[in-house]
């Protein structure tokens, strides 16, 4: 064997070499370091699934809201996945099924929900309480999809109702306002079982609803109902008390990737179809995305350094990143310490923007 000068490391060296990179491997920082490297849209890359879309089709006939789901219009619409849990995949699926429908005229959207449950529970009466403390369902509407000024309805099993509207995301310093009633909202509760009896096993319960579209318009100058091809952004939430201590579990139709129901840009798509059409993602689907991992990380950053970053280099946008963006699109960042606008530029002038709030904005050139 030629000598080259150097012996071989003891098989105890090579065990430590080992175990240290092992750690390294599996410490936070080194693993943010990794995430850094292979790009925004990798390291959030459970907040960018893509969202649940349902074709919305409209009714033939009256629907007349009783909760119990018996109207032709009702067996023949698409019932939606199966409920998961709120952070998507990797976790556990939900003890009990749940799933939605939905229907429309010029006037209404009509939402129906089934929801399988042993021991059906009800104790708040009162309109406007936090009906989330105790088993209810959820529904949360977008119609216009910037992410501002989006509505919340949530019900118990004895139909007691709570609406409000939200000015913008909690995590961006939103505001509730319970005082909005939607008005001329329909709604109803049918068990199937005893209310509040545990002596014996439920089948469950259904909610039946009545949005007036009109009550959602916030455009004096659009007072017009649904039409075809409208598309907002929906989610459905049901909050299940497993334990009474606690903690709730809660089950959803679009995954949102952390227990975070108020983030509108990770609800599905609401689509309002004639019969024998196809829904669609919208366009611009691979720029959201990208302007969606900047803003997440512009949360990072803004919980680490206490500022908003003022670069896409900061951020970590790597050209893995940029690649996904057609090659006439430009990308851009405006921000001081406390606010920020994110922007892609298409060749023709068509500018998609969004902001610390979570704004969505689309400018035609």
């Amino acid at each position: 064997m030629l000598n080259t000068g150097h012996t071989a490391p003891p098989l105890s060296f090579l065990r430590m070499i080992r175990h240290t990179l092992l750690l390294l491997a599996l410490s936070p920082f080194f693993s943010f370091r990794l995430a850094a490297e292979d790009g925004l849209l990798a390291r959030f890359a459970h907040k960018l699934t893509e969202p649940k879309v349902y074709a919305c089709r409209p009714t033939h006939g009256s629907i007349t809201i009783d909760g119990r789901l018996d109207e032709p219009d009702w067996q023949r619409a698409d019932r939606t996945d199966l409920f998961v849990d709120i952070q998507g995949e990797g976790h556990p699926r939900p003890k009990y099924a749940t799933t939605a429908r939905l229907l429309w005229d010029a006037d209404h959207l009509y939402i129906a929900a089934t929801l399988e449950e042993p021991n059906v529970t009800a104790r708040l009466r009162q309109r406007d309480t936090i009906i989330w403390k105790e088993n209810d369902f959820e529904v949360f509407l977008d119609p216009e999809g910037r992410g501002i000024d989006y509505y919340e309805w949530e019900v118990n099993a004895r139909n007691t109702m709570m609406d409000l509207l939200l000015t913008h995301p909690y995590r961006a310093g939103g505001e509730f306002l319970l005082s909005w009633d939607c008005t001329g909202l329909r709604h109803a509760v049918q068990v199937d079982g005893t209310l509040n009896d545990s002596r014996d096993t439920d089948r469950g319960w259904t909610v039946e609803m009545a949005i007036p579209i009109r009550s959602l318009r916030k455009n004096f100058r659009n007072t017009e109902g649904a039409k075809a091809g409208e598309v907002w952004r929906l989610n459905f939430s049901r909050v299940e008390w497993l334990h009474p201590e606690g903690p709730e579990e809660n089950w959803v139709w679009s995954p949102c990737g952390e227990i975070a129901m108020h983030m509108p840009e990770r609800w599905g798509y609401l689509c309002f179809l004639n019969q024998g059409e196809a829904p669609t993602l919208p366009a611009h689907y691979a720029e959201r995305r990208l302007l969606w991992a900047l803003y997440y990380a512009q949360e990072v950053h803004r919980a680490r350094t206490g500022a908003f970053a003022a670069s896409l280099a900061e951020l970590g946008c790597t050209a893995a990143d940029r690649g996904t963006l057609t090659p006439d699109a430009r990308l851009s960042l405006e921000a001081t310490a406390s606010r920020f606008v994110l922007r892609v530029t298409q060749s023709d002038g068509r500018t998609l923007s969004l902001d610390e709030r979570g704004q969505w904005d689309e400018q035609e050139p």
